[in-house]
């Protein structure tokens, strides 16, 4: 009985530091910074055609029949499927694997997943 006691109290005090840890202001602005950063990739690289909701609510979305980003099935879409896509891209949309970098079209694949 006492050392679930003990094996509990340390899984809680662990959980707490985890907890201050990940909610430090440090980590904030860090997450913060590369939120930003992200939507910014996303609306210098995306949003002319899938707008700046993903909505596809553009002139070219409308034009090249662009599919809208926000939720739905691409949700379902695996992180390597969405990546190969931005990388190489696929119908009329062009690939972006020469024009940004790997952590740049993770940091897409991430942003996108949130729309």
């Amino acid at each position: 009985m006492r050392i679930a006691i003990k094996i509990a109290s340390c899984a809680v005090i662990i959980v707490l530091v985890i907890s201050v840890w990940f909610a430090s202001p440090a980590n904030v602005e860090a997450t913060a910074a590369s939120s930003a950063a992200s939507r910014s990739l996303f609306v210098s690289n995306c949003a002319r055609c899938h707008g700046a909701d993903g909505g596809a609510d553009t002139e070219s979305g409308r034009l090249y029949d662009v599919p809208n980003i926000a939720g739905g099935r691409l949700r379902r879409k695996s992180s390597s499927r969405l990546t190969a896509i931005i990388s190489k891209g696929g119908r009329s949309m062009p690939g972006f694997g020469k024009k940004l970098t790997k952590k740049q079209i993770a940091s897409l694949v991430g942003y996108i997943r949130k729309l």
